[in-house]
């Protein structure tokens, strides 16, 4: 894709997507000739919003699995991504006492969100009817990883100010992080609906909208999104994940790139660029991205998992390779200490082309008793198949 201006990548994604949209749908693929499918891979990742406004520090987006409507949020492997400091900010005025002031002042100096939690509790305690002391407590434990804990202060600080866009999208996004997306999709709704010109609310009601599965109006919003800040990679690359998400991988590919051209340094993106390659059957280009995402991260766990997953498609043996793949497989599943089902699903099948069948039981019982899923059973049944011929 060439270079475009900043005028011009609103006007490119929304050329990307102008079919699918006057359908209000986002249509697959339907051209190209039907492709074996790929390795099971976990789902594309969004990057997630950051809760907080942008003007304070430290927010990060997190790259993060997404889930169905009334699940609560797996843990997931991440990759940091840092937030444009320009996205349009959302207006809203605030009375800060002077204690509040001081203590935003602290944290805006570097120091810890688990040294900010106290200093905003003491805030809060004095002021239990500051709307923004109790906001600021509710950032401040999100980011201590308190999420539960963290959306009841935005709710407080919501409740004092019903019809702030700031507070709602935050308490939204919190709750998303909590799990609790029957919270989460109302409160950005509202917030996207009160500042219909906020990028960041737009895309807070996208990461909501993908989560529960509404991918067409989570690609609307992330349009809405890139419309208002053409220059965020992040809100590019959600909208890239949602084409993948309904098979539209030659678009998602596109407006990928465009991310990537944005932010050549996010290792992330390259993910979910090799995913759609993949899904189409390019195998190279996909390890190709892989591998890029290595070469920034080299303990991305999902990267690894994804190119274990290139190098042990039992559906296309072009680029298998045993070693490789148990090589990434067990690498992932390290990096997660042992703990992420899909992971050690994929060192299983991994070991199965390496056609350590004794080892892929055992390892594929480990992810079943994390997630108890029924394909997961299907695959533990191939393996011990497997293993039992070969003890004949």
């Amino acid at each position: 894709m060439r270079c475009l201006t900043s005028g011009s990548v609103a006007a490119v994604a929304l050329a990307l997507t102008a079919a699918a949209a006057r359908a209000e749908v986002v249509k697959p693929d339907d051209a190209e000739p039907e492709k074996k499918a790929p390795a099971k891979t976990e789902e594309p990742k969004r990057a997630e919003t950051a809760p907080g406004s942008v003007d304070e520090p430290d927010f990060k987006a997190k790259v993060v699995g997404t889930q169905k409507a009334g699940t609560p949020q797996k843990e997931t492997p991440t990759a940091d991504v840092q937030p444009e400091e320009k996205a349009t900010p959302v207006e809203a005025k605030e009375e800060l006492s002077e204690a509040l002031a001081k203590a935003i002042s602290k944290e805006r100096s570097g120091k810890p969100p688990k040294e900010m939690v106290p200093v905003y509790r003491a805030v809060v305690a004095a002021e239990g009817q500051s709307a923004a002391a109790h906001y600021r407590l509710g950032l401040a434990l999100a980011r201590n990883e308190e999420a539960a804990a963290g959306l009841a202060e935005l709710e407080r600080a919501v409740a004092l100010q019903p019809a702030n866009p700031k507070y709602l999208c935050d308490a939204g996004l919190v709750a998303l992080q909590a799990g609790a997306l029957d919270k989460a999709l109302p409160a950005c709704q509202k917030a996207a609906a009160a500042a219909p010109t906020n990028a960041r609310c737009q895309s807070a009601l996208g990461d909501c909208l993908l989560a529960a599965g509404r991918i067409v109006p989570a690609a609307d919003a992330y349009r809405r999104a890139v419309q208002l800040a053409p220059e965020n990679p992040v809100y590019i690359h959600n909208l890239g994940v949602a084409h993948i998400r309904v098979g539209a991988y030659k678009q998602a590919v596109e407006v990928l790139n465009e991310a990537i051209r944005l932010r050549p340094e996010c290792a992330a993106f390259y993910c979910s660029r090799g995913l759609a390659q993949m899904s189409m059957g390019k195998g190279k280009e996909a390890i190709r991205d892989y591998t890029a995402a290595l070469a920034l991260e080299r303990n991305n766990a999902y990267a690894h998992f994804l190119l274990a997953s290139a190098y042990s498609d039992p559906n296309d043996p072009t680029y298998t390779s045993a070693a490789e793949a148990v090589e990434h497989a067990e690498r992932a599943a390290r990096l997660t200490e042992f703990k992420n089902a899909q992971y050690l699903m994929g060192f299983a099948r991994a070991l199965r082309v390496a056609r350590k069948y004794e080892m892929a039981v055992e390892i594929a019982k480990k992810a079943i008793v994390l997630e108890p899923r029924d394909e997961f059973r299907k695959e533990l049944s191939e393996f011990e198949r497997l293993r039992n011929e070969g003890l004949k």
